[in-house]
């Protein structure tokens, strides 16, 4: 049992690097034109070359190439485009000051006051939630392999199996953290728009939300979404064409 344990490890770990090897190899080669294209201030051909790449035959989404589309927005002006993107890519790699710092700036250009995160938030942003996810699986896959190990002494199986167990739960608590206060349901407001009580612009005005504005999408009727406003502490209902899911 413990060897088909390893070696089902392994062979998961070597397909899942063949696979990411050559799609990264495939896709470098069509981002480094569009890349060229951004270096020669083209922007709108470097757009129109990173949305080919990001709808191809094989998907492609990565930091890079939603930090670059951020840049070509941020160039031409289109500062509520150009978060978009920069958040897209904070999404994919939330260690990056650099991100980081081009989403100050543009928020900055767009008068929005960055919301206070809190020590939980910072906590659980640190990481992506595929990574909450993987740590998650790896724990269970230890809590297998001690549970079912027949050579592994009495005591040490308990101790690890109690451990794994601690620590799985601690992980699949991360994972549902991250769903609810990170967030993988945020929309950003890409144009000015007003919110009201209800599913059509016949409700009541509850006001004006600026571009830019990041809103938590809590489901949606027709072409209206409703969504919690964190900056306002509040819900309404917003045109779901005037936002971009993040």
């Amino acid at each position: 049992m413990n060897r088909f344990l390893v070696a089902l490890g392994i062979g998961i770990v070597i397909f899942g690097s063949v696979f990411a090897f050559k799609q990264g190899k495939i896709d470098r080669m069509f981002l480094s034109r569009a890349n060229a294209l951004y270096r020669d201030a083209k922007y709108d051909d470097a757009l129109k070359a990173y949305e080919e790449l990001e709808t191809s035959i094989l998907p492609y989404q990565s930091p890079e190439l939603f930090y670059n589309k951020g840049n070509c927005f941020f160039r031409m002006g289109e500062y509520p485009r150009a978060l978009l993107f920069y958040l897209k890519a904070r999404k994919l790699a939330p260690r990056d000051k650099e991100i980081e710092n081009n989403i100050r700036i543009t928020q900055m250009q767009l008068g929005i006051k960055p919301l206070a995160k809190g020590v939980v938030y910072n906590f659980l942003s640190y990481m992506r939630m595929e990574e909450w996810a993987i740590l998650l699986t790896l724990f269970i896959w230890f809590l297998i392999f001690f549970a079912l190990g027949k050579d592994i002494p009495h005591n040490v199986k308990v101790s690890f199996i109690a451990l794994f167990s601690v620590l799985s739960i601690c992980a699949f608590t991360g994972v549902l953290l991250y769903i609810d206060i990170v967030g993988v349901n945020r929309r950003l407001c890409i144009e000015d728009a007003h919110i009201y009580s209800g599913p059509s612009d016949k409700e009541t005005d509850l006001g004006e939300m600026k571009a830019g504005t990041l809103l938590k999408e809590l489901k949606s009727q027709g072409q209206w979404t409703k969504v919690y406003i964190e900056n306002k502490k509040e819900t309404g209902w917003i045109e779901m064409g005037k936002t971009e899911k993040i």
